[in-house]
């Protein structure tokens, strides 16, 4: 059996859509875990109707504390007879045969974790089988898979050590599964688009320029390439950290709405970074962008043309 947790916090617009995807799958054997995470609207009330309609659904509500812990509390009271974990966000919806085919292909390739893509995605449909190494680049690759929870499935044991990080808000799916790629024995990549990702404006990292949770997650991460003993990985760790942070100075030279807290901040990352130029691999038009960056009169000049308004640095 498979277990499938939900985090649910305020989504009375998309939860019933989230819960009827789940319900219509062709997999039959599995459990849903529906956890409240302190939701001040009718989630809660969803969730309970639905637990007392099907008994596959069980609903839990805990104390607010974030998405990290919501899902940690999923994994913590899943069943005993349960062998891999998948995760849904109760804004989005999946295909019927999503978690059929991740469970066939996991037991196929006798791989520890199984992943699909969402819809929108560019990749041309094909199905391999990665090894750790191989994984992790694609994690943290232009061209890989995404580093988010809900478009794979688990082996449960891999969760006995490794759980989300409940201090980070943002990136915390890429946190937890820079650690279990390097725990486990294989994963298998299925390209076919299966999941429904809801780009919601509230989401944080949808949220223009360094927020706090941003600024968490992405040093956290850094601080795992720094001790990462592979020179690839750690390159590629590297770079993709690196490339956040000039992404989020070039939002806040491209939208004036932006408050310019936090923008110095990022500058500043990327100035004492510098240094690692030669092993961080950077695509051309990050390279023009990371000169914009370093130079304050061009920052500014970019800026007023792309705004014809005030700068926003």
């Amino acid at each position: 059996m498979i277990s499938i947790i939900v985090p649910v916090y305020n989504s009375e617009v998309y939860l019933q859509r989230c819960i009827d995807s789940i319900r219509n799958q062709t997999l039959k054997d599995f459990e849903c875990l529906l956890v409240d995470d302190g939701s001040k609207d009718s989630s809660p009330k969803i969730c309970d109707s639905t637990s007392e309609a099907d008994s596959r659904f069980k609903t839990f509500h805990i104390k607010n504390g974030g998405v990290s812990k919501a899902r940690n509390y999923g994994i913590t009271h899943t069943s005993e007879n349960s062998i891999f974990i998948g995760f849904v966000d109760s804004d989005d919806w999946i295909e019927p045969n999503m978690f059929e085919l991740l469970l066939n292909n996991a037991l196929k390739t006798n791989s520890d974790v199984s992943i699909c893509n969402q819809f929108g995605s560019s990749h041309k449909i094909n199905k391999v089988v990665l090894s750790p190494k191989d994984a992790l680049k694609n994690l943290f690759g232009v061209k890989g898979f995404l580093g988010y929870s809900w478009n794979k499935l688990v082996k449960k044991e891999l969760f006995k050590d490794n759980l989300f990080n409940e201090y980070i808000k943002c990136y915390e799916d890429l946190e937890l599964f820079y650690r279990i790629f390097q725990s486990c024995n294989k994963v298998v990549w299925d390209t076919t688009p299966l999941y429904h990702y809801n780009d919601t404006p509230n989401s944080l990292t949808r949220t223009y320029g360094l927020t706090d949770a941003k600024d968490k997650g992405l040093r956290m991460l850094w601080l795992s390439a720094q001790k990462e003993n592979d020179p690839e990985i750690k390159s590629i760790m590297q770079s993709h950290v690196y490339v956040m942070y000039i992404e989020i100075c070039i939002e806040y030279i491209t939208h004036s709405s932006i408050d310019k807290q936090g923008y110095s901040d990022c500058q500043k990352f990327i100035k004492e970074n510098r240094n690692l130029q030669t092993k961080i691999k950077l695509p051309l038009n990050k390279r023009i962008w990371r000169m914009i960056i370093l130079n304050n009169n061009l920052a500014r000049l970019v800026s007023k043309i792309r705004n014809q308004s005030k700068p926003a640095i």
